[in-house]
């Protein structure tokens, strides 16, 4: 008896094989379907009844996609249907359409216009603003978030669907492709609210972006520039005397970047540093400038142009410079009578710090690969008791000084040549 029944139990049982061939086929037939009422949500709700865990998930994560778009379709067509005869604005194709439903079919909205009567498909309408607009009245149930995110992340709306599954915990491939594409767009976007000026909004997009992905290199470069862009700025206040716009900076760095006190130094500063034209100071014989070439002489390895008068009353130096194209002279500043020096170097594309005895070959103890077509701003300058390094605003080297400062400084070029294109020195207060 009992075995009877396992037989009929088992012949009950649907082929694994067979279940799939029935899903995929349905799926397939549904998904060329498209955005189309009713095929796309009843193709779903059957998927629904077909489906089982034991399908392959590639499968699955089709069917939720589906899903997806037949939740959003059927409650867009449902308030189309609600709204016909009313006048609404729809965004389509691109652009703002505003004009009055007169008919919903399976497959568009039809609009009128004083221009005249427009059919939009479904597939044209923007994804976001369909969202919008059905705000109110899309499912709540647990996983909208989920539904909602693949359905822009399907539009190609990849920064809004990437801020939407912010919160969702999945491995669907489109949710994965959906964060990685919806990040670099919001950092893309993200630079033009830092181009212009936008702080408050820059920091507010910044840290909502960095509590979705936390661990993202890219929002740390995107964090160091808005701080180079803020830090900057506030030297153009400085140089001014615009101490109100200052100030509102500089109390924006202090809440936001809590490592940033160095960098409003930098701002505080920006007054006292004086622009150099004289090559004389220096040494250079050179027309009045910058720009100067510096080269050794022949027979020499390197050429120092020493500041000629007393580093006392200076508290930093700094310069842009330029290596010329195949050239591979390490260029840069020195303090200390070649005690210290920083540098670009055309041979191995890199900035460096090199640090240690006077007439000895000075030990590397600091080294970052650069980019030699970039532009390269090196400074050096002493605050509270200690020498700051910094490469394009960025402090790259620290070691304690002496207590009255710089001894003597120099520009330098080293087995080769090298433009200094800015030179400056900061005065002391």
């Amino acid at each position: 008896m009992i075995t009877a029944i396992l037989s009929v139990l088992l012949l009950q049982a649907p082929d694994p094989i067979a279940a799939e061939a029935k899903f995929r086929a349905l799926l397939d037939r549904v998904e060329r379907a498209g955005l189309s009422v009713p095929e796309l949500p009843e193709g779903a709700r059957e998927l629904e009844g077909l489906l089982t865990p034991a399908l392959p998930k590639d499968l699955r994560d089709r069917y939720t996609v589906v899903r997806a778009q037949a939740v959003v379709l059927s409650t867009l067509h449902a308030h189309f249907i609600k709204n016909k005869g009313a006048a609404l604005e729809v965004w389509a194709t691109g652009r703002a359409v505003t004009g009055k439903i007169v008919d919903v079919t399976k497959r568009t909205v039809q609009i009128t216009r004083p221009e005249g009567t427009q059919d939009f498909g479904y597939s044209e309408l923007d994804a976001d603003w369909v969202l919008g607009a059905i705000r109110e009245t899309f499912p709540k149930d647990g996983d909208a978030p989920l539904l909602r995110g693949l359905w822009l992340a399907k539009g190609a709306k990849w920064d809004a669907a990437f801020l939407a599954l912010g919160g969702v915990t999945t491995d669907h491939p489109l949710a994965a492709e959906a964060r990685k594409r919806g990040l670099d767009v919001a950092v893309a976007g993200f630079d033009a609210i830092v181009r212009g000026r936008r702080w408050t909004e820059s920091i507010a997009r910044l840290e909502a972006l960095d509590k979705l992905a936390p661990d993202d290199a890219r929002l740390k470069t995107a964090r160091d520039k808005l701080l180079d862009a803020m830090v900057e700025t506030g030297k153009e206040h400085c140089r001014k005397k615009s101490k109100g716009p200052m100030q509102e900076i500089i109390d924006l760095i202090t809440k936001h970047f809590p490592a940033g006190a160095d960098r409003i130094e930098d701002i505080r500063e920006a007054g006292r540093w004086i622009k150099i034209t004289d090559p004389k100071k220096f040494g250079v014989a050179a027309v009045k400038g910058p720009p100067w070439l510096l080269e050794p002489k022949e027979g020499d390895s390197a050429f120092t142009g020493w500041l000629k008068e007393s580093a006392e009353k200076y508290e930093g130096i700094a310069a842009v410079v330029r290596i010329p194209k195949g050239e591979e002279t390490m260029g840069g500043l020195l303090w200390d009578d070649r005690a210290h020096i920083v540098s670009i170097s055309g041979k191995t594309s890199t900035v460096g710090v090199y640090r240690g005895n006077r007439g000895e070959m000075l030990p590397n103890v600091f080294s970052k690969d650069i980019a030699l077509e970039g532009r390269h701003h090196l400074s050096a300058r002493f605050r509270n008791g200690s020498f700051v390094v910094q490469y394009n605003g960025a402090e790259i080297y620290r070691h304690e000084g002496k207590a009255d400062g710089f001894e003597v400084l120099g520009l330098n070029a080293h087995k080769g040549k090298a433009w200094f294109d800015e030179v400056w020195l900061l005065k002391k207060e």
